[in-house]
């Protein structure tokens, strides 16, 4: 039986059911394809640990917490500015005084947060995640991306093909191919431009850290690398009280 006969509302349920079940799959390679297994030793440079959790804008969130804590920067209604320009040398790293630097006389929170230059010396702290082969290099996502697109281009031939069959045929439920088209390239397309950011042994290392220092959580009583390492991993909810007020401030809009 020749299936480009077939009732189209029925075609294009068939190959989206096919297309579902091959992102399920594109998913399942996700979580597989790459290194595994965890890092035993923990990392404890807070940054490279919000790069894992969540890139470089949670990295920025926490240098700009720090120093404030350190008393580096000041902070009122959103905007963040540097107390001393002596202070820089207070800085514990190139990333923190480029931070710290940027803020100046006075920088909306939000302004730093999506500052290309200072978004990009995240960088810096990515060194031993690459070496230990949690973040999905290049190749990696490379792969997903082309995977993604592969089952994109067949499952919407496949529709576009019945698409042009009925229109030959004046079938007036051709529309349901195009229907299906956008279907699978609401489901793929995210897919392929949305690569995977960790390795398998990235998502496997992170749940570890978690167990780690989630033990550490009930003996916080604040201050220190302990409370940024805590900050990257599980949130500023993870601190103490008065150190969640001042993460509100920061991270408050101006005026308000």
């Amino acid at each position: 039986m020749n299936p480009l006969a077939w009732n189209p509302s029925l075609y294009t349920a068939i190959v989206v059911t096919l297309a579902l079940v091959a992102a399920a799959w594109c998913v399942v390679q996700r979580q597989r394809k790459g290194p595994s297994g965890f890092v035993r030793n923990p990392l404890t440079d807070p940054y490279a640990l919000a790069l894992l959790v969540d890139g470089p804008v949670l990295a920025l969130r926490i240098a700009i917490f720090s120093l404030v804590q350190k008393n580096i920067l000041g902070v009122a209604a959103g905007q963040v500015r540097l107390l001393k320009a002596e202070d820089l040398l207070k800085c514990e790293s190139p990333f923190e005084r480029q931070v710290a630097e940027r803020a100046g006389a006075g920088t909306p929170t939000a302004t730093l947060l999506t500052d290309n230059a200072l978004l990009g010396a995240t960088r810096a702290h990515e060194s031993p995640l690459r070496q230990e082969g949690l973040l999905a290099d290049e190749a990696l996502r490379g792969d997903h991306r082309r995977l993604a697109l592969i089952c994109f281009g067949v499952t919407a031939g496949l529709l576009a093909v019945k698409f042009i069959s009925d229109l030959v045929r004046d079938d007036r439920g051709a529309g349901a191919s195009v229907i299906g088209i956008l279907i699978v390239g609401v489901v793929f397309l995210p897919l392929a431009l949305l690569p995977p950011r960790l390795s398998p042994r990235g998502r496997d290392t992170l749940v570890e850290l978690r167990r780690h220092y989630g033990a550490t959580r009930s003996g916080y009583t604040g201050g220190g690398t302990q409370g940024l390492i805590l900050a990257a991993l599980f949130g500023f909810a993870a601190l103490t009280k008065s150190e969640q007020a001042v993460a509100r401030i920061i991270e408050a809009r101006p005026g308000r």
